[in-house]
């Protein structure tokens, strides 16, 4: 399926891996978050493996932490499990903390 057959307002994948992996999907409106939201959300629109993405959601394990290597947002989901938005009220986030 190409960029332009897929409809913008689709719900995308990367949201529900956001949340499977802990991350605030809200956290999109948070300044120093955006930007990557929104590259994660384009790259998600027009990427190839949506198919295994489908595959990988619904059968991954809830405490899977990491996205699946065959993801192009795999690397910038794992700095924002890391230092982004999270819906984990155990870890602390940064996003709460005050810029230094």
């Amino acid at each position: 399926m190409g960029m332009s057959e897929r409809s913008d307002l689709a719900p995308l994948a990367v949201y529900e891996m956001m949340r499977h992996l802990g991350i605030d999907t809200a956290g999109g409106v948070i300044p120093r978050y955006g930007l990557a939201f929104a590259c994660a959300a384009r790259t998600c629109r027009g990427c190839a493996e949506a198919k295994n993405c489908r595959k990988w959601l619904q059968s991954a394990s809830p405490t899977q932490s990491l996205a699946p290597r065959f993801c192009p947002n795999a690397d910038l989901l794992l700095q924002l499990t890391l230092d982004g938005p999270n819906t984990d009220p155990s870890r602390p986030s940064s996003a709460a903390a005050p810029a230094i």
